[in-house]
């Protein structure tokens, strides 16, 4: 289907509630040209921190990885606002956040402040499968037992072995667990926070 900016339409109901594009009902005149993301520039292993073009993706990340985390009020407004004030440039940078430093970023006084300590705290002794879901894991890592180091060390075939996991998933879970930052964030993590990629 040829959708461009300025189209109108048509939306039905798959199921109860579930949306579907049915077709286009009118095209505009003028069919502007599309510029998709690059590929080679955004996909599963960009973005963890802050770089130029590279601020929706670690928003949405941060944004992922709270409500997988189940922190309550903190939503995509403070994940922002963190951003902006220079506090959260990394994917895990809020672990080390202090109170005086939440502080700095807009519309967060002390009583929010103290309100994000106590949920980032909760969220460090989540389970150790949503960690490996909140950090983006592919499906299929949250079968294995084991900690970050014995899933890290995983090959192609041993992940081929584990039920619902097939070659494409495979080579997604292996170039995942060996992004070289996350092996040196939570090597370090491991020792001072969170001791569930630890078990």
């Amino acid at each position: 289907m040829d959708i461009r900016p300025g189209d109108q339409v048509a939306v039905s109901l798959a199921g109860l509630t579930i949306p579907q594009l049915t077709e286009v009902v009118w095209h505009t005149q003028e069919r502007s040209p599309l510029s998709a993301p690059s590929a080679q520039r955004y996909h599963l292993l960009s973005c963890f921190e802050l770089t130029p073009g590279c601020e929706a993706q670690l928003l949405a990340r941060l944004s992922y990885l709270g409500e997988e985390l189940g922190m309550q009020g903190v939503g995509e407004g403070t994940w922002q606002a963190l951003m902006d004030a220079g506090v959260v440039t990394q994917l895990l940078d809020w672990l080390n956040a202090e109170s005086r430093q939440l502080q700095e970023a807009y519309g967060i006084g002390q009583v929010t402040a103290a309100a994000l300590t106590e949920q980032f705290q909760i969220a460090k002794g989540k389970p150790f499968a949503a960690w490996l879901s909140a950090l983006g894991a592919p499906p299929g890592s949250e079968a294995v037992r084991a900690d970050w180091n014995e899933l890290a060390s995983y090959q192609r075939e041993e992940w081929q072995a584990v039920p619902g996991v097939g070659p494409v998933r495979a080579d997604a879970l292996v170039a995942f667990l060996a992004i070289p930052r996350y092996s040196a964030w939570l090597g370090s993590l491991t020792k001072r926070v969170l001791p569930v990629f630890n078990r």
